[in-house]
């Protein structure tokens, strides 16, 4: 039942629609491993998941529209070492993702300026990329451990798009909403280059076992849009965060505590840059809590 003055005319589905559907899917995995000597594994796996599909009530519509199922199907190949006498560990992993029908959060305009939220389905998403990472123990020494990953996300197929607020070029008008097309563009939130590495050093310092220990991590995100509309107002640059500790444990560990020092430069970065609600052409940015240097203490205790 919908409730109005009369003649007016109210948007949105009526509250009382109902909708059903039932979706289903096989999802499995196949893997394979050799180990050609003792210290190399190499191996490789396919997989097929999925995300059910649901119903997207836009307010400024009165369809209530479907969000179809998501269907990524995964390959990843790599090899796993140890070397020096398992003083080294090396991995490294190529791997690649086709999505179907990619379900993503969109925040878009109507032809009235109306702002409208929503799941859609983004068509088609691949992700391509080669992740290795590695850990060497000096022995009687530091510990080194570092990572790096490229990954290359792009739309191979997303037509429907909501344009971004003020968008020209490439937006058009279409059942009315604003959509472009972002086949071929790169996946909003997935940077290229991320990168990581840290040393540590522990050491006893008495007869029972006590030991020192102290970390310097360092952590890299490479440049990336933060709006699925890839306006260019979201984009976000590369940064890197350096953090620290230093702390003691008694012997087997019973307790720890320590130091510790966050974002040691300060370094001030968004983790999202969106449209604001009721502010046509207003943006609103979300600073997370490591957007700032933090320093605190912790401890643990074993019982």
């Amino acid at each position: 039942t919908r409730f109005g003055l009369p003649g007016t005319t109210l948007l949105g589905p009526p509250v009382s629609t109902k909708m059903k559907r039932v979706d289903g899917a096989w999802t499995w995995r196949l893997g394979a491993q050799v180990r050609p000597t003792d210290d190399i594994t190499l191996y490789g796996t396919v997989a097929r998941g999925f995300k059910g599909g649901g119903f997207n009530a836009l307010q400024d519509s009165t369809v209530l529209r479907t969000v179809e199922p998501e269907i990524p199907t995964s390959y990843e190949i790599g090899a796993k070492t140890v070397l020096f006498d398992r003083r080294v560990r090396l991995n490294i992993a190529l791997f690649s993702t086709d999505f179907d029908d990619f379900q993503a959060q969109a925040i878009g305009t109507s032809d009235t300026g109306t702002l409208v939220f929503g799941v859609i389905n983004a068509g088609s998403l691949r992700t391509r990329g080669v992740e290795p990472d590695i850990d060497i123990d000096l022995h009687n020494g530091p510990s080194l451990r570092g990572g790096a990953a490229y990954t290359d996300a792009k739309y191979t197929d997303f037509k429907g798009a909501p344009c971004y607020v003020g968008q020209v070029q490439g937006c058009v008008l279409d059942k009315g909403q604003r959509q472009q097309d972002l086949t071929g563009k790169p996946l909003a939130m997935a940077p290229k280059f991320t990168g990581n590495a840290s040393i540590r050093y522990e050491a006893e310092v008495s007869s029972a076992g006590s030991t020192v220990f102290g970390q310097l991590s360092y952590a890299y995100r490479g440049r990336t849009f933060t709006a699925l509309d890839l306006d260019p107002q979201s984009v976000q640059k590369g940064y890197g965060l350096v953090d620290a500790q230093l702390g003691f444990a008694l012997p087997g560990d019973r307790m720890r505590a320590w130091i510790w020092g966050k974002n040691l430069t300060d370094k001030s970065f968004v983790e999202m840059i969106y449209d604001t609600p009721l502010d046509n052409g207003g943006q609103s940015q979300f600073f997370p809590s490591t957007a700032a240097r933090q320093f605190g203490a912790t401890v643990e205790y074993r019982f």
